[in-house]
């Protein structure tokens, strides 16, 4: 019998062995404002990048860890070694960094309306009062360009989709400025009219790393056009699911 005991506690040995060192862990970096990947009100993160990441994960027995951060920290992490990537990281932040180049979902920023409003210049926003995300990449870009122009608008900053959109509901805002993805990824929103001109066309890379992490890339994108050819995958439910919130709205 004490033969037994002891095999049985060599065996659950080995296996919490494994579970602590066997599986490989990777550290990801979630920077605020992307609505591909973000941390919600509760902790947990969450949007499309995530989704796919995770399921990769799952099928390679690997487990992510995440990390939230402002933009400038996630990027000071990366440099110091402490994480492997940082996803959903606008390209113009990538020059110095290796890639994943195949492409997730394009994404952009719009200006929309909750009751059907329309404008044909980009000048008939003068003086509206617009509602955006805080801290959200693709505003803060629509609004540059809007600066450029000397366009006077009211800004509104909102730290929840949620309550941007109940703004535009009771017409506190006129206007919603925000990117695509976010607008999609909420199913309220497809009450809202896109309005004006797409603005500010930019890819958000799926992984971002350094030197040392580049052969690890190469293995992702290959997982990642793999999920691409999966009806059943994260990817394409995901993209589904998108492109009906979109044609939702497109109508109206």
């Amino acid at each position: 019998m004490k033969k037994y005991r002891n095999l049985i506690i060599a065996l659950l040995t080995v296996l919490s062995f494994y579970n602590l060192y066997g599986e490989e862990k990777i550290h990801v970096a979630v920077p605020d404002g992307s609505p591909l990947a973000f941390r919600d009100e509760t902790g947990t993160y969450r949007g499309f990048y995530v989704e796919i990441l995770n399921e990769i994960c799952k099928k390679e027995k690997i487990t992510p860890l995440y990390y939230h951060g402002t933009l400038k920290a996630c990027l000071n992490e990366l440099d110091k070694g402490k994480i492997e990537y940082i996803m959903a990281l606008p390209k113009e932040y990538t020059a110095k960094y290796n890639i994943i180049k195949e492409e997730v979902v394009n994404d952009w920023g719009v200006i929309y309306s909750y009751d059907k409003k329309s404008i044909s210049s980009i000048f008939e926003l003068s003086n509206k009062s617009v509602g955006v995300m805080s801290n959200d990449y693709y505003s803060e870009k629509v609004i540059e360009d809007l600066k450029k122009y000397r366009i006077p608008l009211k800004y509104n900053n909102f730290d929840s989709s949620d309550d941007l959109y109940t703004a535009a509901e009771n017409k506190k805002i006129d206007f919603i400025i925000s990117d695509r993805t976010r607008i999609l990824e909420n199913e309220k929103f497809a009450k809202l009219t896109r309005v004006g001109t797409e603005l500010n066309p930019e890819d958000a890379v799926f992984l971002t790393g350094t030197a040392k992490s580049k052969g690890n890339l190469d293995v992702n994108k290959k997982r990642l056009v793999l999920l691409k050819t999966d009806t059943a995958s994260s990817y394409n439910k995901g993209m589904l699911r998108l492109s009906s919130l979109e044609g939702k709205m497109s109508k109206g």
